[in-house]
């Protein structure tokens, strides 16, 4: 991910995000993340950093439209 913007804590300008899920021998993990579109944009909401880096929160991905983010950020802001 190339990061655009962050509204609280710190991110370094470019970072890895590894979900779950995938296949473990005849066993199939469904990730509770939907996968991301290569050069789309995203509102994403990270938590500490796990092992590998930032743990994402499933439920708080939001696709940014063509639109532009600028209702939704509005709305987040308000609660930081």
């Amino acid at each position: 991910f190339a990061v655009k913007r962050v509204l609280k804590g710190e991110l370094p300008r470019r970072f890895v995000l590894q979900v779950i899920g995938g296949r473990i021998g005849d066993e199939v993990v469904d990730s509770p993340v939907r996968a991301f579109a290569k050069a789309h944009r995203y509102i994403v909401f990270l938590g500490p950093d796990g092992p590998v880096g930032p743990t994402i929160f499933p439920q708080a991905v939001h696709p940014v439209g063509q639109r532009g983010p600028e209702r939704l950020l509005a709305r987040i802001r308000s609660y930081l």
